[in-house]
């Protein structure tokens, strides 16, 4: 992998000191003995870091299958590298409680399973707040500003920002970070710069940062004739977040999977407007994960989907999120009771928060009710759907 990707780094760990002497043997053959750390550890035991992507080839044969193995596997490697013992499954217990404790914002964790493992294997990780979604995006006018300018001279990024704190280092932002993998990927030398006018909230639930990663990618393609292609720039996307695909074509998609997997939907909430709620709390979108236990059934009835058609179904909405999320912070029932009272056709939290939206087919009213929501001490808005052509 990092010879795949060279402006990486890593960290290797074994609980074998021999395996890891070999392991620096190859990191210098292969010229990564300076991107490579190496450390001794059982699991996680003395790892502190954090990292994007998370790889693991563990000891996954079961008890029973050992006396099974050729001659070629059972008497050249080790016991330990074969079997953790039992049903064969004690690794991914291991990793999957833990990895989540070392893996960035959006990273990802790769294991290799054994070939009659695929259930266990998902149902352990599902257990441990990995999850799968089936879930509705509506892209609305309501959004961050971006003014970016590509010098002639050659350069590294720069970035500035108004309006709204972001609270972060400058290469952690996610338009830093897709322009940083473009200019590497495709070989740009000049000095970008970025200017970030701030409107919406960070952990507001509203993909402010997401999509400002996929206008920023959209820009760059278009303006150095990258000719980057779809499934490209989806693949680029996911290295930055699982939401940010949605946001390269926008519109109303079905997304399903960890959110790569997108279907547009016809423009069929064009006559719909949202009332948006934000409340001064953030919420981070892996603490929701990481306590949401519910899991897709394996054969999908597409709900969302059942819903929209003609008339909209709007009583088979729902989002699982706020099972874990109002009862810490009930604000936001409070916030859905005046959608209610106020004669939302429907509401709900946008993702896992924090900002609650209202439903709303008349624009006169919907203004009508931001601007009570305003006058109780809420920041609101009224939003429109947006459908590209």
């Amino acid at each position: 992998l990092l010879s795949e990707w060279p402006q990486a780094t890593g960290l290797a760990s074994d609980i074998s000191g021999a395996a890891l002497e070999m392991a620096q043997k190859n990191a210098a053959t292969y010229g990564l003995k300076e991107r490579l750390r190496f450390c001794v550890s059982n699991w996680f035991d003395t790892i502190s870091d954090q990292f994007d992507l998370i790889v693991s080839n563990p000891p996954y044969i079961a008890e029973s299958e050992l006396s099974d193995l050729s001659p070629e596997v059972s008497c050249f490697d080790p016991r330990i590298a074969l079997s953790p013992g039992k049903d064969g499954l004690a690794a991914y217990r291991v990793i999957a409680q833990n990895a989540r404790n070392h893996l960035m914002p959006d990273g990802r964790i790769i294991v290799e399973i054994g070939s009659a493992q695929a259930a266990a294997v998902s149902e352990i990780f599902t257990q441990n707040g990995y999850h799968e979604i089936e879930s509705l995006m509506q892209e609305i006018d309501f959004y961050d500003e971006i003014d970016i300018e590509v010098s002639d001279k050659k350069g590294d990024i720069e970035i500035t920002s108004s309006g709204i704190d972001i609270d972060c280092d400058h290469k952690n932002n996610t338009c830093y970070k897709i322009t940083s993998l473009v200019k590497k990927e495709y070989g740009i030398n000049n000095k970008i710069s970025l200017k970030i006018n701030k409107r919406i909230n960070v952990g507001s639930g509203l993909g402010g940062g997401s999509s400002n990663a996929a206008t920023v990618l959209n820009f760059l393609n278009n303006f150095f004739n990258l000719n980057i292609t779809k499934s490209k720039k989806n693949t680029i996307c996911q290295k930055i977040g699982m939401d940010v695909p949605f946001f390269l074509e926008g519109g109303l998609q079905y997304v399903q999977g960890m959110g790569e997997k997108l279907n547009p939907i016809k423009d069929i909430l064009s006559k719909y407007c949202f009332v948006l709620v934000i409340p001064k709390i953030n919420i981070s979108t892996s603490w929701a994960y990481s306590k949401i236990k519910k899991e897709l059934p394996v054969n999908k009835l597409n709900y969302n989907l059942m819903a929209l058609s003609n008339p909209i179904k709007w009583n088979a909405f729902g989002n699982d999120f706020e099972d874990i999320v109002i009862p810490i912070y009930p604000e936001i029932r409070d916030v859905k009771k005046l959608f209610k009272k106020n004669n939302a056709i429907f509401s709900s939290l946008s993702g896992s928060g924090s900002t609650i939206f209202g439903v709303y087919e008349n624009q006169d009213l919907a203004q009508c009710v931001s601007k009570a929501m305003q006058d109780s001490g809420h920041q609101s808005i009224v939003a429109n759907p947006i459908y590209r052509k």
